[in-house]
């Protein structure tokens, strides 16, 4: 939040996007448009309601991954849903933009936007979690980096059941077998 003058000795309270797109000095050029030609609806620095978790990065870095939801959600025109006005996305109390949404594995998300990788502490118990939130924000290549391994071996024990016998056709049994009466 910021304060600006209003001029009559007051000032009023604004969100820092809007502070953001009014903080232009009266006469000065106006900021260049994003992309060729189509004006942007959106701030470039914007604030984020996700789940409750406030969150505020650039416009650039939600539409880094083009054919994902937060590209078409902050997009000024998606090929997918037309042309998304930014009155459109819901707001909350402070006229951010709210996303229904896990606020905590959000900035998870962000910083995968912002640089491609995908950092997580170690032991982190939240990883399916994450991966749903990367499936439904259309991350593929988020969502490959979360999805298990599966190596040779794994798949190969999963096409074939586990046969009882050693490759010379002897059984094999989890009972001991006494050597010196050979009973098992």
């Amino acid at each position: 939040m910021a304060l600006k003058d209003t001029g009559s000795g007051g000032s009023t309270i604004l969100p820092i996007s809007e502070m953001v797109s009014s903080s232009s000095s009266p006469g000065a050029p106006a900021a260049a448009a994003p992309g060729p030609c189509v004006p942007s609806p959106f701030p470039e620095v914007v604030e984020l309601n996700v789940g409750g978790q406030v969150y505020v990065t650039k416009h650039s870095t939600l539409l880094s991954v083009p054919d994902s939801t937060l590209a078409s959600m902050f997009s000024p025109s998606s090929p997918r849903g037309g042309a998304r006005r930014r009155g459109e996305l819901p707001r909350d109390s402070r006229a951010r933009f709210f996303i229904d949404r896990d606020g905590f594995l959000f900035r998870y998300v962000l910083d995968y936007l912002r640089d491609k990788q995908l950092a997580l502490p170690e032991h982190f118990p939240e990883k399916e979690r994450l991966l749903r939130e990367a499936e439904y924000f259309q991350l593929t290549d988020l969502v490959k980096l979360l999805s298990p391994k599966v190596t040779k071996q794994n798949s190969l024990n999963d096409e074939a059941p586990h046969s009882p016998h050693r490759a010379d056709g002897s059984v094999i049994s989890d009972t001991p077998v006494c050597q010196t009466c050979d009973l098992s």
